[in-house]
């Protein structure tokens, strides 16, 4: 559906049950973990502090975070080219692929809770996803 950290990760991550038992097993665990290693695939390489202010988050909380992924072999910090007082973090491929297989099995669990609603209803639910990724973009507008 989208890529990994896109809007279908984001959707999925919403709904209740957290991840997939049998399926996938979460990147680290933890929504926040997850959230930083999605933003991180679409974002990258990055600053801790420029993370911390995307993901609204405390700076510890963030570096705290980067450190659980970097022992985890999911993310990598190198010293920012730009600047080589600071450091950045990317995602490595291992991350990559807990990010993707992650993705696939939610969009799988999603698929499937929405292959049992009527057709009205998945009609209603798709008119509603439009309108929540519209206001997703104007939060996203608004706090940058």
């Amino acid at each position: 559906m989208d890529t990994p950290g896109g809007t279908t990760a984001t959707v999925a991550g919403a709904f209740p049950g957290g991840y997939p038992r049998a399926e996938s097993k979460p990147p680290v665990g933890g929504r926040s973990r997850r959230a930083l290693l999605q933003v991180l695939a679409e974002h990258s390489p990055a600053r801790t502090g420029d993370l911390a202010a995307r993901q609204r988050l405390a700076p510890s909380t963030v570096s705290t975070l980067v450190g659980q992924l970097r022992a985890a072999g999911l993310i990598t910090r190198e010293v920012d080219p730009r600047d080589r007082r600071a450091s950045v973090v990317s995602p490595t491929d291992a991350g990559r692929a807990e990010l993707a297989s992650w993705t696939q099995a939610h969009e799988r669990r999603l698929d499937a809770a929405l292959g049992a609603l009527s057709e009205t209803d998945r009609t209603k639910v798709r008119a509603a996803l439009t309108a929540l990724f519209r206001l997703v973009e104007h939060l996203g507008e608004a706090a940058e």
